[in-house]
């Protein structure tokens, strides 16, 4: 399988000694040196890990048993090795979840992960009893917010931030977060994904 990756023989040898005696993370997979910097960043974001512990020894197998535990992870907490140890998951995708995650303040849902750039479906399943979405998201108060703290959300762009503000000055305030419907720029759809990130207070 390696040598069918363009690896020669010999450099799969490397590779599978290295496998047997357990390779957790991509971490771990890039620093078996015989692997090529270009072949890594082909698989690196397709790697699932899956360690079985062939010693008879019961620490081993002690060790083994708390290795292939499913843990579950919380998106708004999780850090990048945390990510990482999830299937399908590498280098790349933990760094777009975390940065996406900055930028929303927070997930409220976990199909949230479908936004995130090139981030499929089939990727989404592979985890999705793995993860969890708890705690209160950041949210910007749209009765004392600028209009750049307001376009800086993934979810509105320039005009739309421009208008929310307009109409506070406007009418002197909201006092629901629907009052933002008004604009003509916010449709049905917008307002039901930004409506978890606005407060009136």
């Amino acid at each position: 399988d390696w040598m069918r990756l363009g690896l020669s023989e010999k450099q799969s040898d490397v590779v599978l000694r290295f496998t047997e005696k357990g390779v957790h993370s991509n971490v771990e997979l890039k620093k078996i040196f015989v692997i090529p910097d270009a072949l890594f960043e082909l698989i690196k974001d397709s790697t699932e890990y899956k360690w079985t512990d062939k010693s008879n020894s019961a620490s081993h197998k002690l060790d083994n048993k708390s290795r292939v535990t499913k843990e579950i992870y919380d998106l708004n907490t999780a850090d990048k090795d945390q990510l990482m140890s999830l299937p399908g998951i590498g280098d790349y995708f933990s760094d777009k979840i975390i940065a996406f995650r900055d930028k929303l303040g927070g997930f409220h849902s976990k199909s949230q992960l479908l936004e995130v750039w090139n981030f499929t479906e089939e990727k989404y399943f592979k985890i999705e009893s793995l993860i969890k979405v708890e705690g209160e998201v950041k949210k910007i108060n749209i009765n004392t917010c600028s209009m750049e703290e307001l376009k800086q959300h993934p979810y509105l762009r320039y005009a739309q931030a421009n208008s929310i503000v307009k109409m506070r000055m406007q009418s002197g305030g909201y006092t629901e977060i629907s009052d933002i419907k008004r604009s003509k720029l916010i449709d049905q759809e917008l307002f039901e994904k930004i409506k978890p990130y606005l407060t009136t207070k």
